[in-house]
């Protein structure tokens, strides 16, 4: 039974799953610091600092629990042996359980038999790298730029010198320029980034535009960001920097008031601090519309997609690359497009856009140290903020 009146530490250390529920809810839960602090804050005072309600926490959270559970449970996972998982995910939780099931029953189907595991992407990426050196994982999907972008996990399991594009697909009109030219990546999926404005908040000033204005103009303290994982907010910072460099992310930082999970940015005129500009995913700016005085804006230079990355390994056996055929499926592409309005790459489904994906480029990620470039972005805009 969960305790409001014992230490958040206490909620962590008794309950599976409990850290990743509190960095969905916006909590640094993973953080030495952050348990240090919290082994003498009451839960429920640490609920009322986000205006989060104990008893609605409570219901929410085993909710959580109980569709993890379900996922733990099923076919194809080796629960006692975390490097046995030769197809791995980091995914946006609103696909993860429904593309797991998908695929599920795919390998039912077709008689495959292969180890896997899907996590939500607010986990992080670092269970990905729990990983036999010998017996690497040899499809892998991933949100943004990390893990697949981190150099020395490439270096170690030599994913530069096998990550290939097995499979070649066609990709839809929409997703012309996400080709990579040097085919070692296929991006199934984006996250698309887009605009809430709470009119009431927001009073007298301009409605932003474009991300120009979200950054050159005068918001100061205004802008709600994602939270929701590090890799979400370090990869929209990277598109900041190539849109103005360290001034851009710096005059980005002075317009932003806080970090919000997206499912706290649509309840935001619960929170004392009312953001009056807030940047998401277009799956939670659709629930958002229900709320009075907001309206999305899909940027004019467009929506900022956060890649969903899948990678291939050409060592992958007979088995796996008959799993591998399940991502090129409509029905894969389905669970991204109408599960998350996640727009799918594929050229027979039907996306739902509103206007253009904004893309970073192959030419500056391959120009770049992705993950250098992250860090530096991202001590850049805390320095700003604090």
């Amino acid at each position: 039974m969960i305790d409001k009146n014992k230490p958040v530490k206490q909620f962590l250390d008794s309950f599976p799953h409990a850290i990743e529920f509190m960095k969905i809810n916006g909590f640094p839960a993973d953080s030495k610091q952050f348990k240090r602090m919290m082994s003498i804050v009451k839960l429920e005072t640490a609920l009322n600092v986000k205006n989060l309600n104990f008893d609605t926490f409570v219901k929410e959270f085993e909710s959580f629990v109980k569709t993890q559970e379900e996922i733990s449970s099923s076919i194809g996972i080796n629960n006692n042996d975390e490097k046995a998982h030769r197809i791995v995910g980091s995914l946006p939780c609103v696909v993860q359980l429904p593309l797991h099931k998908a695929f599920e029953e795919y390998l039912q189907k077709h008689l495959i038999k292969v180890a896997f595991q899907f996590h939500g992407a607010s986990l992080g990426p670092d269970w990905m790298h729990k990983i036999d050196q010998n017996k690497p994982s040899v499809i892998m999907m991933s949100p943004g730029f990390e893990p697949l972008f981190n150099r020395s996990f490439k270096e170690k399991y030599r994913y530069d010198e096998h990550f290939k594009m097995i499979i070649d697909p066609e990709y839809n009109d929409s997703f012309q320029k996400f080709k990579d030219p040097k085919k070692k990546l296929h991006v199934i999926s984006v996250v698309p980034m887009v605009l809430v404005i709470n009119k009431k908040e927001l009073g007298e000033r301009s409605v932003p535009q474009n991300w120009h204005d979200v950054i050159f103009n005068d918001y100061a303290n205004s802008i709600a960001y994602p939270n929701e994982d590090e890799d979400l907010k370090n990869a929209l910072l990277t598109y900041i920097y190539k849109l103005g460099g360290d001034q851009a992310v710096i005059q980005f930082a002075k317009n932003c008031l806080l970090p919000l999970h997206p499912s706290q940015m649509v309840k935001s005129k619960r929170i004392e601090q009312k953001p009056a500009i807030m940047i998401m995913p277009y799956f939670f700016a659709k629930i958002a519309l229900r709320e009075k005085d907001f309206e999305v804006v899909w940027p004019e230079d467009g929506a900022i997609s956060i890649p969903i990355f899948l990678a291939m390994d050409d060592r992958m056996n007979d088995q796996e690359r008959k799993a591998l055929n399940f991502f090129f499926t409509k029905e894969s592409g389905d669970v991204f497009a109408k599960q998350g309005y996640f727009p799918s790459s594929l050229p027979d489904v039907e996306n739902e856009l509103l206007g253009d994906l904004l893309w970073i480029g192959w030419d500056y990620i391959y120009n770049n140290d992705m993950t250098a470039l992250m860090q530096s972005c991202y001590q850049l805009f805390e320095e700003t903020r604090n």
